[in-house]
């Protein structure tokens, strides 16, 4: 895979409300915790509401932040949802997230020894990244974020074709 094409300067962290409610474990306060791997780290408030951090950033960019779906109404757009098990740190509701962490597959990120991850599935990565693509703003932002998605998007497909998982693909679709 091109290397400009899929790179990315972030960490996102996917978990549903509801998990995170009913478990009764919790971390200890986030920044804390990445504070451990890059003490440079340092909340981001968020744009609603700025006691609730869903994102956190590292002096080099770095970028962590956490995600969990909105299945509800419109009402819960752009509003940062407490998550109890995440040590004090909300997440940024979005649409057809559920799609994306549904039925994710076991990976490692290349990281000395390696560092085993749950990911989206690759056939799923794709889908939802044309579904984002064609619901970005037209702001300028927007658009390269959508270009962005859009080449992701064809990368993963060609990929897919290539190993001859076009089955996974359409069930996905």
């Amino acid at each position: 895979l091109p290397d400009a094409a899929m790179q990315t300067g972030d960490a996102d962290f996917a978990q549903f409300h509801s998990i995170s409610a009913a478990v009764e474990d919790s971390l200890p306060p986030m920044l804390d915790v990445l504070r451990t791997v890059d003490e440079t780290f340092r909340e981001i408030p968020h744009q609603m509401d700025g006691r609730s951090p869903t994102r956190f950033v590292s002096r080099s960019g770095f970028n962590v932040e956490f995600l969990t779906p909105n299945t509800g109404s419109a009402d819960y757009d752009g509003k940062p949802a407490p998550m109890p098990a995440l040590g004090g740190a909300s997440a940024a509701p979005l649409r057809f997230l559920d799609y994306l962490i549904h039925q994710p597959v076991r990976s490692v990120l290349l990281h000395k020894a390696g560092v085993p991850v749950t990911v989206p599935a690759p056939e799923r990565y794709a889908i939802h990244k044309l579904i984002v693509a064609s619901r970005r703003r037209l702001d300028a932002d927007g658009t390269a974020k959508g270009r962005k998605d859009l080449r992701q998007s064809v990368i993963l497909i060609e990929a897919l074709a290539q190993l001859r998982q076009h089955a996974d693909l359409a069930t996905a679709f």
